[in-house]
C-alpha cells in the first residue's frame, strides 16, 4: 500500500503521498475579514480537488455571508453549473453538472474515489472534468474539510 501523512503544522496543511501528485496551499483563516466585500467576515473553506490527469490538490474556498462560496465553487472547478453528490462520512463531491455534455474528460481518480468513499453510481457512469471534495454539516451546509476526511479521501485516491 502507498503511504500519506498529513498534518496541521504552524498554519500549513502539509501533505505526501508517495506516486501521486499532490500539491497544498496555506491551511484556512477563519473569520478574517475582506476589505473588497464591506469587511464581511470571510472563512476560508478547506477542500480537495481530483483533476480529470490524476492531480490532487489542497485548496482553500473563501466563503462569505453574501454566499460567494457558490461562486468560489464555480471558479475552483471552471464550470457554469455543479452537481452535489453526498458520500458518507458528511463528505460531498462536487463536479460539473455539464461535464460530459461539454466534452469534459472522464476523471477515473476522481470517480473511484468517490466509489471507494462510499458512492454509487450506476453502471457505466462517471465524473466528467475535475472534481471537488468539500465536507458538509447535518443541515447540508458546506464546510471545510477535516483532517480525518481529507486522509480518507486521500486513502481512497490511491488505493
Amino acid at each position: 500500500m502507498t503511504g500519506y501523512t498529513i498534518a496541521s503544522e504552524a498554519g500549513v496543511i502539509i501533505a505526501q503521498v508517495s506516486h501521486h501528485d499532490i500539491t497544498t496551499t496555506e491551511a484556512p483563516r477563519v473569520n478574517s475579514t475582506n476589505p473588497t466585500n464591506g469587511g464581511s467576515p470571510v472563512s476560508q473553506l478547506t477542500a480537495i480537488r481530483i483533476d480529470e490527469d490524476g492531480t490532487l490538490t489542497v485548496c482553500q474556498l473563501e466563503a462569505t455571508p453574501e454566499g460567494s462560496l457558490l461562486h468560489a465553487m464555480y471558479a475552483a472547478l471552471d464550470v457554469r453549473t455543479i452537481e452535489t453528490f453526498e458520500l458518507p462520512g458528511h463528505i460531498d463531491v462536487i463536479f460539473d453538472e455539464e461535464g460530459k455534455l461539454t466534452g469534459a474528460q472522464p476523471n477515473d481518480r476522481g470517480t473511484v474515489t468517490a466509489l471507494m468513499l462510499g458512492g454509487r453510481f450506476l453502471p457505466g457512469d462517471y465524473i466528467a472534468g475535475p472534481a471537488l471534495f468539500l465536507g458538509y454539516t447535518d443541515d447540508g451546509e458546506h464546510v471545510g474539510l477535516t483532517e480525518d476526511q481529507m486522509r480518507r479521501i486521500l486513502t481512497a485516491s490511491i488505493d
